[in-house]
């Protein structure tokens, strides 16, 4: 996966002037075409970032990814992104990030509140009780 842009240095080049890139060295700009040809590249000279953006149908150029060099992983990245679905892998993600949270709560919080829950029942005189029912045979 390429090294994306740290959002400190995308936003220093925010007022920066936009330059298209049709063609580089390694000719990245024309597989990143072939892949989508609503797909570009734009560099930024305030921030010396590379744009990779997206045209869309209303006309405006939408922000895929912001990169500090075009190197020749971002074309295959780009080609994964397209087959992608996002929604499911959004979905794994959070819900593998709701799990690691719950378990780093319970590492944290796990023995000190089984003591608080003990302490509480004790103080409040609660006594462990079952209810068996008539029917059920001894």
């Amino acid at each position: 996966m390429p090294e994306k842009s740290s959002f400190v240095v995308v936003r220093k080049g925010r007022e920066g002037r936009m330059v298209e890139i049709e063609s580089d060295v390694l000719d990245i700009c024309k597989q990143i075409k072939a892949i989508d040809s609503r797909l570009g590249v734009e560099y930024n000279e305030l921030s010396a970032q590379f744009r990779i953006y997206e045209l869309g149908r209303d006309g405006k150029r939408r922000t895929v990814m912001w990169v500090s060099e075009l190197t020749a992983d971002i074309p295959e990245h780009l080609r994964k992104l397209a087959i992608q679905d996002y929604v499911k892998e959004m979905d794994r993600r959070d819900a593998q990030a709701d799990r690691d949270r719950s378990h780093r709560f319970h590492e944290q919080v796990g023995e000190i509140g089984e003591r608080l829950l003990h302490a509480a029942r004790k103080d409040l005189g609660v006594k462990n009780k079952i209810y068996v029912p008539g029917w059920v045979k001894s």
